[in-house]
């Protein structure tokens, strides 16, 4: 299939062209598909030989859900095998530089290193043409409760070259659903005046994404939550206690803000403003934060049913 674009200037025109037609059929940006794609050729290096990394955020849920979930302007990777953030952006540099067969080339720019996570500039270029640089997110030190799965790079934009797509390792479903949640209720402090309520909008629409798309053990999600509300009290920055039942921080803001983050949510089923939104969270996240054991979330019937004895 390379015959079919001769030089990195076709398979560029090729990628932008399809892009466009994309983007017209779903109603997205053709950049925001373009950044994606390049991403996807990244993460088919980092993944090229199947181990040692862990797919998180945005980019993970392209992956489960690929006509469903937002699209993701960064990628963030777990690295499992070490607690040494510096040594997880040396093999990460490694990984980008490997040399595929697909006109694209990768090199480590700049890494700033804050709360735990080194923050990564990738340089892109097809042939000797430089595209948009691309941001990277690496952190070490996490211990899930689920176990990772593996699923197959669906490219965003259907270009017949490269064709060749690993599959990658993606972090569990069930502690990614944790993340989300523990985001939306944490407080930021700020020394001398009053803590800083999340605005995570984006992360309430994936949650809700997710509590539509798969099944999820109650317990495990309760661990899985427990875990991070422990995880983001010890970074010092942050105070986290779980509400009751399901709140936003700050109705004005997220009845404002909320809606414009579902838009991008293009598999999201209702929960297009905020009065959606929290009626479907209290259904699935209050028996969350309960005594009693939720049981197994169906999500075709979007309810917990009794554990099978």
């Amino acid at each position: 299939m390379r015959d079919r674009y001769r030089t990195p200037a076709a398979l560029d025109a090729a990628i932008s062209a399809k892009a466009k037609q994309v983007a017209a059929a779903a109603g997205t940006s053709p950049g925001d598909l373009v950044t994606a794609f390049h991403l996807q050729r990244l993460m088919a290096r980092v993944f090229f030989q199947g181990e040692g990394w862990m797919l998180k955020g945005g980019q993970s849920l392209l992956v489960r859900f690929p006509h469903a979930a937002r699209l993701s302007r960064d990628v963030d990777l777990f690295r499992p095998d070490t607690d040494d953030l510096e040594q997880a952006v040396e093999e990460f540099g490694l990984a980008v530089s490997r040399e595929i067969d697909d006109y694209f080339r990768f090199t480590r720019e700049s890494v700033a290193i804050h709360d735990g996570t080194a923050k990564v500039k990738v340089g892109v270029r097809i042939g000797v043409q430089r595209k948009q640089p691309l941001d990277v997110d690496l952190i070490v030190r996490r211990t899930p409760i689920g176990e990772p799965t593996r699923a197959v790079l669906t490219p965003t934009i259907p270009v017949d070259w490269p064709d060749t797509w690993p599959s990658v390792v993606l972090y569990p479903l069930v502690d990614h659903l944790g993340d989300k949640l523990a985001a939306i209720w944490e407080r930021h402090r700020r020394y001398g005046r009053e803590s800083v309520a999340s605005t995570r909008f984006r992360d309430l629409a994936d949650a809700l994404l997710m509590a539509q798309q798969a099944q999820f053990d109650g317990v495990e999600v309760r661990k899985a939550l427990a875990s991070e509300v422990v995880r983001r009290n010890a970074l010092g920055g942050v105070e986290l206690t779980l509400p009751a039942a399901f709140e936003v921080p700050d109705q004005v803001v997220w009845a404002r803000e909320y809606p414009k983050a579902a838009a991008q949510v293009t598999g999201l089923i209702g929960c297009r403003n905020l009065a959606e939104a929290e009626a479907a969270a209290h259904r699935f996240v209050d028996p969350l934060l309960a005594e009693q054991d939720p049981g197994i979330w169906d999500p075709a019937a979007a309810e917990w049913r009794p554990r099978r004895p």
